[in-house]
């Protein structure tokens, strides 16, 4: 015997290697060892004599080939080398491919005794179709903000009332704001109304100009003003607001562009303001399942181009900047369309608001301000979640040039949130958007098993083969080269895909493309061929097709399929 890292038994000449009756991975011993060199048993005849977990040389912890902070022979429970039921992959940092390691997946499973939210053996535990490092990266608060970037304003008030008192100046004020700089505000004359009936009441001679500066500490400071002496500005104390991205900032979200007005008597003269904010959209989803997250911009807007909004008399208009407008009067997104993401917002209904899907990268930033054909509005917006699907695919081995079916899927989702109709008449046959993420993972097998390795499913001929392939559970989607069916009298059938409900759906190499993938995943939903319209997803001809009607959206929306290969 020879000393070594964990004790004094190891073997010290070759005498009893390899003189077992079976191989070490079937004596459960596949990761254990004899050797003071710590040479791992594997799939070798087992050597005869007592066994030590095999360690690092160095470090002298046990071996952890993926390290994700898990050993190899606690991920593989039963020691025989292969990945069974309820094991994690000591080959793989994240067994179930849902962007959460194994390690992380186990400590929360474990730490609750009836199961935990995340299980390191399928990539969404609880089954609603998000994926478990989706879920994990939407508990983060900060995973996504809609915030107030810049914020920019010129406005002036010219008076040509005679005989006006001397505390009714003519008045201008311009500022600018930017969410991680240093702001600034010139303000000329007094913040006072303008009556002269009743006498004019100065209302306001001081306020707070909110500042983050970039080399600040993240928490608000703000310069503290006198409007009548411009030269009087102290810092402020720190609030304690975090600095932006936030959605709580205190800066207007408005469009007012040069918009000039005509005051009436008793006090006439003109009023011209100009005010621009432009408003970002920040994701922070590192672990996300792919590149892109998928989410849904909501837009209201209100009209201030008439209305009390207009009234230079009313308080808070006497140049006070910055301010919010009279919210009386909502934009009918229906005869004036809100573009959002440079995309005509789909307007769910009749009314004042509308909604619009993007893709956005995992730690993306960039603008999102709506945009409207008025001069002066104010506008409110929100960020919500699509409908989640997650599917896994296999594809036959003789399959080489493999296609991106996660691609093709997020195409399709453009397809079917795209709404070419406009509100339309609401009726079964309108073009209809429907909001839906998918998540395409590999399953524990990605490729076919041996009972489905053969030619007969890569160039499928035989439609029960056919159907044996789509039924079998070891992926929802499985990819083949082809499939040509003769059924008779020179009918031969050669479809791009092939789906029946429940689960499972047949692709060819060539049918992967944004139009069949969500056709065939229509079936799936409990779809039927529509013949009525061939711009219609559902029409049976491959083309250029991208329509839903409402019944068809719903069935998507309500489509929740078990997730085949875990």
């Amino acid at each position: 015997y020879a000393a070594g890292p964990l004790g004094e038994f190891y073997q010290a000449d070759a005498g009893l290697r390899d003189q077992g009756s079976r191989t070490a991975a079937e004596a459960g011993l596949y990761h254990h060892t004899t050797q003071v060199n710590q040479a791992v048993e594997g799939d070798s005849t087992v050597d005869v004599g007592f066994h030590y977990i095999a360690v690092d040389i160095t470090s002298g912890a046990p071996l952890d080939s993926d390290g994700d902070q898990l050993p190899d022979y606690v991920e593989d429970l039963n020691g025989n080398g292969t990945l069974d039921p309820r094991e994690t992959d000591p080959l793989q940092e994240d067994t179930d491919h849902d962007h959460l390691c194994d390690f992380d997946e186990w400590y929360w499973y474990l730490l609750h005794p009836y199961g935990g939210p995340y299980d390191p053996r399928h990539p969404d535990t609880d089954r609603d179709g998000w994926p478990d490092g989706a879920e994990a990266a939407l508990e983060d608060p900060q995973w996504c903000v809609l915030y107030p970037h810049d914020y920019t304003l010129w406005a002036w008030r010219d008076f040509d009332t005679l005989g006006r008192s001397p505390a009714l100046p003519d008045a201008e004020v311009t500022m600018t704001w930017e969410h991680d700089q240093p702001g600034s505000l010139d303000r000329e004359g007094d913040y006072a109304e303008c009556h002269e009936d009743p006498p004019p009441e100065t209302i306001l001679g001081e306020g707070d100009l909110l500042e983050w500066p970039a080399d600040g500490d993240g928490t608000e400071k703000h310069w503290h003003t006198t409007y009548g002496d411009p030269n009087t500005r102290v810092w402020g104390e720190p609030s304690g607001i975090p600095r932006p991205p936030s959605s709580t900032v205190a800066v207007p979200w408005e469009y007012r562009g040069m918009f000039s007005m005509t005051m009436d008597p008793p006090s006439s003269g003109t009023y011209i303001r100009d005010a621009y904010t432009t408003v970002y959209l920040k994701t922070h989803v590192p672990q996300w399942p792919k590149d892109k997250i998928s989410l849904i911009l909501g837009c209201w807007a209100w009209d201030l181009t008439s209305g009390s909004s207009l009234d230079p008399t009313a308080t808070g208009y006497g140049l006070g900047e910055p301010v919010t407008g009279d919210r009386t009067t909502p934009v009918d997104a229906v005869a004036t369309p809100i573009s959002v993401a440079g995309q005509v917002g789909h307007v769910p209904s009749a009314g004042n608001y509308v909604n619009v899907m993007v893709q956005w990268g995992k730690e993306d930033d960039a603008e999102v301000t709506p945009e409207i054909a008025l001069q002066w509005y104010d506008y409110e917006m929100q960020v919500s979640l699509p409908h989640p699907i997650t599917l896994t695919w296999s594809h036959h081995p003789g399959v080489t040039s493999l296609p991106d079916l996660q691609a093709a899927f997020d195409e399709g989702a453009r397809l079917l949130a795209r709404d070419d109709d406009g509100p339309g008449e609401g009726g079964d046959q309108d073009d209809w958007a429907c909001y839906l993420e998918f998540f395409i993972l590999t399953p524990k097998a990605s490729e076919f098993p041996e009972d489905f390795s053969g030619d007969e499913f890569i160039r499928v001929t035989d439609f029960d083969e056919l159907l044996m392939l789509q039924q079998a559970p070891f992926a929802n989607i499985k990819l083949v080269e082809s499939i040509s069916i003769d059924r008779g009298e020179n009918d031969l059938w050669k479809p791009l895909g092939f789906a029946v409900p429940p689960n499972g759906m047949v692709l060819t190499v060539a049918g992967v493309d944004a139009v069949t993938v969500v056709h065939e995943l229509g079936h799936l939903c409990g779809l039927e061929h529509r013949t009525n319209n061939a711009d219609a997803i559902m029409y049976p001809v491959h083309g250029a097709r991208d329509e839903v009607s409402r019944p068809e959206a719903s069935k998507y929306l309500q489509c929740h399929l078990a997730i085949w290969g875990w």
